[in-house]
């Protein structure tokens, strides 16, 4: 059994927000960030773009919406301007997805 005490830390509730923010940013749970910092531990602190996760998402959605678009029963003419503008659109988001991807 560990020999292990206890001890009680009020907070805000503005700052048990912050506390989860920043906890989560480090992939930690919210007592073993408490627990580092007070020690004054090293924390791999990691930032997310939302933006780029917002625009990877969307991507996402679209690339299934124009499979499912494909795969109706079109005629052949069709069906290859179809595959065309997808392959262009397919195209473009590897592009950006280049220039805008987390180093």
């Amino acid at each position: 059994m560990r020999n292990r005490k206890n001890i009680t830390v009020t907070f805000s509730p503005e700052e048990l927000k912050q506390l989860d923010v920043l906890a989560s940013s480090s992939c930690c749970k919210r007592a073993q960030y408490i627990r580092r910092t007070a020690l004054q531990k090293p924390i791999s602190l990691s930032y997310r773009n939302k933006s780029f996760d917002d625009f990877i998402d969307e991507c996402i959605r679209l690339r299934v919406d124009m499979k499912e678009i494909l795969a109706l029963p079109l005629d052949q003419l069709t069906q290859q301007q179809l595959v065309n503008i997808y392959e262009a659109i397919n195209l473009a988001i590897y592009k950006l997805y280049d220039l805008c991807k987390p180093n």
